[in-house]
């Protein structure tokens, strides 16, 4: 078999199985954000990270059964990005979306937040005077519609480095290439 390009490797979109994974990889999610909703921790700066390892083992694991049952055990830099990138982005719609109904479960979510951000200021060394004029600066800022968009940038932002970190661990140049 010779290979007259790299596209020659590609053995089945990936669309599919990333639209696929990524939902299983959301509905971990959102089993964990439930848990860690009805808990209460939904502010603690713990339950914000408990999630990661999660995530990045579950990623790993598609990303490797993909490229060996897919992929022939191959997979370039670019199919491995671009599969962990629409991975994540399946599962970062099903998070914005059930933050959008936390907000509308519990309307006390967004002065828990704000309380919260206050408290992290105060802790960093701010007068209350200083952190109560930030809070009123910040406070427009922090609705839940505002709290979505700045959710949404995170999460790309986030979706991005997650993806080109893991294409570099996870890509298997074929030798023929």
């Amino acid at each position: 078999m010779t290979l007259d390009s790299t596209d020659d490797m590609i053995v089945k979109p990936h669309g599919g199985f990333a639209f696929k994974h990524g939902l299983i990889l959301g509905a971990v999610g959102i089993v964990m954000s439930l848990i860690i909703f009805f808990t209460g921790n939904i502010t603690s700066n713990w339950a914000q990270w408990v999630s990661m390892p999660v995530t990045i083992i579950l990623l790993v694991m598609f990303m490797k059964k993909f490229r060996e049952q897919e992929q022939g055990g191959y997979m370039s830099f670019g199919k491995a990005f671009g599969l962990c990138f629409l991975m994540n982005v399946v599962s970062g719609i099903m998070g914005l979306i059930l933050f959008f109904l936390y907000f509308q479960i519990d309307d006390t979510l967004e002065d828990q937040f704000l309380e919260k951000t206050y408290e992290g200021y105060i802790d960093s060394g701010m007068s209350a005077a200083q952190a109560d004029q930030t809070i009123e600066m910040a406070a427009p800022f922090m609705t839940p519609g505002m709290m979505m968009v700045w959710g949404a940038v995170g999460m790309l932002i986030g979706t991005v480095i997650i993806s080109l970190i893991l294409a570099a661990i996870m890509k298997r140049k074929h030798p023929l290439a």
